[in-house]
């Protein structure tokens, strides 16, 4: 790389490190000296907060920084994770994914392998696919999502009734987006789809993958229609071993400054500890199999949908928000942090 690539690099990891960590929004007050410390250490105020930073050592944790900086693990090719219209292409020949149907720009309306839709019959469409998905086509988060749902002679979009005239100005947003196949397990809670999130990477200089880390992400009524924790979902850390969930554990508000553990999820009354993913060992080989028939990527977190015929790998993501596997500990003497350490992540 040269002085003007690194350059580059170094000026996006600064306006990276303003957006995400030190203009990160809370409704959490801390003080500023507090704020002004720890952003220097990578740390946002909700990191400082969730983590208990005032009573846990930061040097046990992945920061949300050095999780930035993680991006750059596959270099050039992570692109074909960050974009679902080269994802579905690169590895839809391997694997069950959604079906793309259509990617909407600025309101324009593209279909994608035929499919019979367009910007006149775009509320159409909605209603004869029954179920579908809209995304951003190279957001994370959850946020920008709907998911669409024709039943009883009524369109709604995230459980609610949705006009002709709402849904135009959905359609309409700037940006562009994903419109794709509806894939959906209700084992959990009902309303979400309730995915996997499986990491599995190589040491730099290995010749295979392996998984490193997975949980259970669990929605509620808060985060519909999406399981992120992020957006109010809860987490729980799964057993690679023996595929057992551990208690779900979500974020609380400012009020209570703290995470709150579920046995039982709070609004469907299901088990959530000591239930055991079905066909762990399958799921696991071919999550490893999946990630070494691309040896250009060298880290992937992927998000895995179980359903009644196997599973469906909904994405795949080139760095993974570290909060989910850090809710109660710091993950970075684990073997996730050691493969951050092999590329230069953390020290």
């Amino acid at each position: 790389m040269g002085i003007l690539g690194k350059a580059k690099r170094k000026a996006r990891m600064l306006y990276d490190w303003k957006r995400y960590v030190w203009d990160d929004k809370t409704d959490f007050s801390v003080p500023f000296s507090v704020k002004l410390r720890y952003a220097f250490r990578g740390f946002s105020v909700n990191e400082y907060v969730w983590y208990d930073l005032a009573h846990h050592d930061y040097r046990e944790y992945i920061s949300e920084f050095e999780r930035l900086r993680s991006r750059m693990i596959n270099g050039e090719y992570k692109f074909v994770l960050d974009n679902k219209l080269v994802f579905e292409d690169v590895f839809g020949q391997y694997t069950f994914v959604p079906r793309n149907y259509a990617m909407i720009e600025d309101g324009n309306v593209y279909a994608l392998h035929g499919t019979p839709v367009s910007n006149e019959n775009f509320a159409d469409f909605l209603q004869q696919a029954g179920k579908t998905i809209l995304k951003w086509l190279d957001r994370g988060g959850g946020s920008g999502t709907y998911f669409f749902e024709y039943r009883d002679g009524t369109l709604y979009a995230n459980g609610e009734p949705c006009s002709r005239e709402q849904l135009e100005k959905i359609r309409c947003r700037k940006g562009q987006a994903i419109l794709y196949q509806y894939a959906f397990s209700a084992s959990l809670y009902p309303h979400t789809a309730n995915t996997i999130r499986i990491v599995c990477a190589r040491k730099k200089g290995e010749a295979t993958a392996r998984i490193i880390a997975a949980v259970q992400r669990i929605g509620c009524e808060a985060s519909i229609p999406v399981d992120n924790v992020s957006s109010g979902g809860m987490t729980s850390v799964i057993d690679l071993e023996t595929g057992e969930l551990s208690y779900g554990i979500a974020k609380l508000g400012p009020k209570e400054r703290r995470m709150k553990k579920f046995h039982v999820h709070p609004d469907s009354q299901t088990q959530i500890s000591g239930k055991v993913i079905p066909d762990r060992e399958k799921l696991k080989r071919e999550i490893v199999n999946l990630t070494n028939k691309v040896p250009y990527l060298n880290f992937v977190a992927w998000d895995v949908l179980l359903t009644e015929e196997g599973f469906c790998v909904i994405e795949g993501n080139a760095s993974s928000g570290c909060g989910i596997f850090q809710m109660e500990h710091g993950v970075r003497g684990s073997e996730l942090g050691e493969i951050y350490r092999s590329y230069g992540v953390i020290k």
